[in-house]
């Protein structure tokens, strides 16, 4: 009888012992973003590596570039432009920017994010290797190269991240996002979303055809719980015909969509379902000039507002550049803007449009230049 309660005893401690090492998902998140954990943190150990600190000097310093150059210009515009609380908030193609998802849209309860990278998992830094935390870290931080200096992910340094990195995946990356935004985290759950549309607990690689997600629960000032989807999802026809996807969206309702450095590939016919999804049941679109093609909008149901300079799109995608647009940015009267948004980086040369559904007599064909209410 002694030697088990004496087994009992052990196998409790060790299971005290492993929860009281667990990192927690906030502390996880300051980690990775290269901040100070709580002092009495698991965490608290690791920081005064001397790794971690040169990771945090470099990657501090590349975001206050990032702060002082160009999002509190964003958040000055959507504090003027954007007055209406948009409770659901899209932004597909995006990847793991909830940056600018948060930047653009602050006082959304639900972020829906998209992008082919894979979901990965909750990074445990109290169980790597001492030896193994110098590379895993600069290896998430590596993935951020271009993002913090362009504003964008690039496809190649989503790759090596996924591929290469400890921590792969979408995940680690919205950690460091999440944690650089001041968000405090409280629950992180794998998620997928079956052929009805339904979100279900599990990883979609055990149900061949559902679509693999994460569902992150972080409150901010206004101490509201916000949630944070993110979906490795193809949002081709051909995939989204075959999966749940715009299901799960439908019964989201209604809100706002944003579009940032979507690949142009809304301009494709193979990417008909997402885009007149969007168009048939958001109130509101931010997007640049690699969302959708002005030519899809019924101009009769929208104010258009166009914001920077108008350009022939970027090499490769010079053949996407639209006439309509070109005529928009005419007769619009566009507002200049301080920020990149986009694939043109320098804000003379940058360009985005805010559209606003709102009906109301036109005639066809022509632009409506009318400033959002």
């Amino acid at each position: 009888m002694l030697k088990v309660f004496v087994a009992v005893a052990a196998t409790v401690a060790l299971a005290v012992s492993n929860a009281a090492a667990q990192a927690s998902l906030d502390d996880t998140a300051r980690f990775l973003a290269g901040l100070a954990p709580s002092p009495r943190a698991p965490l608290a150990a690791p920081v005064r590596d001397t790794a971690w600190r040169d990771a945090s000097k470099a990657f501090n310093a590349a975001w206050r570039s990032l702060e002082g150059r160009e999002l509190p210009n964003v958040r000055a515009w959507a504090r003027k432009y954007m007055t209406a609380r948009q409770p659901v908030v899209l932004y597909w193609f995006s990847g793991p920017d909830f940056l600018y998802a948060d930047a653009v849209f602050p006082n959304a309860t639900t972020y829906v994010l998209s992008g082919l990278e894979p979901v990965g998992n909750i990074p445990d830094i109290v169980a790597l290797p001492v030896a193994a935390r110098p590379h895993a870290l600069r290896c998430v931080h590596q993935a951020f190269e271009h993002f913090l200096k362009d504003g964008l992910f690039t496809t190649e340094d989503l790759r090596a991240a996924s591929e290469n990195c400890e921590w792969g995946g979408a995940l680690p990356l919205l950690l460091v996002l999440l944690a650089r935004t001041g968000k405090e985290i409280r629950d992180i759950g794998f998620v997928e979303i079956d052929r009805d549309g339904t979100v279900v607990p599990g990883r979609a690689a055990e149900s061949p055809g559902n679509v693999d997600g994460v569902k992150i629960e972080f409150q901010v000032q206004d101490r509201n719980v916000h949630t944070l989807y993110y979906f490795s999802s193809d949002l081709s026809d051909a995939a989204l015909s075959a999966s749940g996807f715009l299901k799960f969206s439908e019964r989201l309702g209604s809100g706002a969509s944003l579009l940032k450095g979507a690949s142009y590939r809304l301009h494709e016919e193979g990417f008909i379902l997402v885009r007149d999804f969007i168009l048939g049941r958001y109130e509101s679109i931010v997007q640049d000039d690699s969302g959708i093609p002005l030519r899809h909008f019924n101009l009769p149901d929208w104010w258009l507002q166009p914001f920077g300079s108008y350009r022939t799109p970027v090499t490769p995608f010079a053949p996407y550049d639209q006439e309509e647009l070109h005529q928009l940015f005419r007769l619009g009267r566009p507002e200049p803007i301080n920020f990149g948004f986009g694939y043109r980086r320098r804000p003379d040369e940058t360009n985005f449009m805010l559209a606003v559904r709102k009906h109301l007599p036109s005639s066809e064909g022509q632009v409506q230049t009318q400033p959002p209410p």
